[in-house]
């Protein structure tokens, strides 16, 4: 029976592309390569059974394509669901003020804005000194880059 199997070429090829498949679905969590999986196993089940080279490309292009469609809802629901809300991006476009002088050559500076403290870079690459007053224009990673502000009024 298993020398049955490996005589047909096309079985086997199949079988390579079910574990290439199932492999790059363990590396991503788009739920993608997993139906691709299911659609090379269908195929290779046809080559088994002796069916033409056309009616197995077949099978696989219409079973991927149907299980694709038929999950990608649910598969971005269940992924969406992953994504945590913090909320950091609520700091954007507000003012603080410099409580460790901001200076991007030496990686040193922290501020306080809507009662958090965070390190903070310049975005103009300039040094800003301690107690000015400063609006954060956009987050990166765990640092705020920030500019002096215009409206010199700090948020609380």
């Amino acid at each position: 029976m298993l020398e049955a199997f490996f005589s047909n070429a096309a079985a086997v090829i199949w079988l390579i592309l079910t574990v290439v498949f199932v492999v790059v679905e363990g590396f991503t969590i788009a739920l993608i390569s997993v139906w691709f999986a299911i659609g090379a196993i269908l195929a290779m089940i046809a080559a088994l059974f002796g069916g033409p080279f056309w009616l197995q490309i077949l099978i696989f292009i219409a079973s991927s394509g149907i299980l694709v469609l038929a999950t990608k809802p649910l598969s971005e629901k269940l992924i969406n669901k992953r994504s945590v809300q913090t909320n950091a991006d609520r700091v954007v476009g507000k003012n603080g003020i410099v409580t460790q002088e901001i200076n991007n050559l030496k990686s040193e500076g922290q501020i306080r804005v809507l009662e958090q403290l965070w390190s903070a870079r310049s975005v103009h690459e300039e040094i800003i000194p301690k107690d000015a007053i400063v609006t954060v224009k956009e987050i990166q990673g765990v640092k705020v880059l920030v500019e002096p502000a215009e409206n010199e009024e700090k948020e609380r």
